[in-house]
């Protein structure tokens, strides 16, 4: 194979490089600030509403040994995994409530 086809196969694949970038926007993220960004944990709005018996003015979150101490009644912005371990504990919760109260109606 001769230089002129060995370059000129090169130049093929550099523009085929080149157009998956510009499609993919691979491009963007080779400065380090857009790969900083695209790296960083997006955040989710979460409000715990405050407690009616007034127990506690805060809650704990913990997942995969992360902690977290969320304060009741402020909208506050948290890593989606805590999110949703909240909403989680919540549908278990009013799952075990319905379950008391139909084994409760039976007796």
């Amino acid at each position: 194979m001769s230089k002129k086809v060995e370059t000129q196969g090169l130049e093929e694949l550099g523009a085929a490089e080149a157009d998956v970038k510009a499609e993919t926007g691979a491009a963007a993220l080779g400065t380090p600030a857009a790969r900083a960004a695209a790296q960083a944990p997006q955040k989710e709005s979460l409000l715990i509403p405050l407690d009616p018996n007034g127990a506690s003015g805060s809650v704990f979150l913990c997942v995969n040994g992360r902690n977290l101490l969320v304060k009741r009644g402020e909208p506050v912005r948290v890593p989606p995994e805590f999110a949703e371990a909240y909403r989680n504990a919540q549908r278990q919760q009013l799952a075990a409530v319905k379950a008391q109260r139909a084994a409760m109606s039976k007796e």
